[in-house]
Order: structure tokens, then C-alpha cells, then sequence
């Protein structure tokens, strides 16, 4: 999460984390590769990626499937630190 809010969010303030139960997600949770990878390698199904995979949702979340609202601003720099502990 760090280094996507890094890549496309750096010095954005007022982002937040939502804490998601996946199983109550109506429109289903994808493990895929990220979006940057599939646009770099277009004529490569992704069935085929080997590496580290993220969950997707395409569609609408149901706000039943949201535990918890977290806050996660940038550093004074617009760099974003850890991600905050949702536990």
C-alpha cells in the first residue's frame, strides 16, 4: 500500500484505508497482479504472472463489508510512512 500511495499520491492529504471483509464484498475480491504490471505487459495474461498478487474489487463496495475507516496521510515531505496498524 506504501509504495502505491508513494507512486501515484504522493503529498495528498485526507486519503484514508478502508478495512474490508472480503467475504462480505458482493461484487467478489480478485487476487490479480497490479494494474501497473498488466498495462507494462498487455499481450501477457495474467493467469501467467508468477509474482506477488493484489486484491481487486471492480465494482461498488457495500458499506456491510467496511469494518473501519483509517487515516493515512503523507509525511511533511508528501511521502507516506507505514501503514497504519488496523488491528
Amino acid at each position: 500500500m506504501q509504495r502505491t500511495a508513494d507512486k501515484y499520491y504522493a503529498g495528498v492529504r485526507g486519503l484514508v484505508l478502508l478495512v474490508i471483509d472480503p467475504a462480505k464484498v458482493k461484487v467478489g475480491v480478485r487476487e490479480e497482479p497490479s494494474g501497473s504490471w498488466l498495462l507494462e505487459n498487455p499481450d501477457v495474461s495474467h493467469e501467467l504472472y508468477t509474482g506477488e498478487l493484489y486484491p481487486h474489487i471492480y465494482g461498488a463496495i457495500n458499506l456491510d463489508a467496511v469494518l473501519r475507516v483509517v487515516a493515512y496521510e503523507p509525511d511533511s515531505d508528501g511521502v507516506f510512512g507505514a501503514v497504519p496498524s488496523v488491528d
